[in-house]
């Protein structure tokens, strides 16, 4: 229970300083943390980004080669020598609920 709690509240931070990191390398993109899951207790941290971008794919490739400077912002942040092992993840779930809503709207058109 208590390392449930820990994960918490270092998910938390872990997106805190992720989220300003790539702000501040990226700026004027507009991208959000959609979620952190810590694994492995708090060796690892999935990091599920929403990129809201026409060249999403390519602005996520130059996300992932700031991974390390994202790390080491997360550790300065922490105050820790070692940072969890950030891993980027580009989430699709608002282009998939659009394209939901599109086929909806299509057999709602249909009838």
């Amino acid at each position: 229970m208590e390392l449930k709690i820990r994960q918490s509240k270092i998910s938390g931070e872990v997106s805190k300083y992720v989220m300003r990191e790539i702000h501040r390398l990226f700026p004027n993109k507009l991208i959000s943390i959609v979620k952190v899951d810590m694994t492995d207790g708090i060796k690892n941290a999935n990091v599920f980004l929403s990129i809201f971008d026409n060249k999403r794919g390519s602005l996520f490739k130059s996300i992932q080669k700031q991974k390390s400077k994202i790390r080491s912002a997360v550790a300065k942040g922490l105050g820790i020598r070692r940072a969890p092992n950030i891993i980027l993840i580009l989430d699709d779930t608002i282009q998939y609920s659009q394209k939901i809503t599109g086929i909806f709207k299509e057999l709602k058109e249909d009838k």
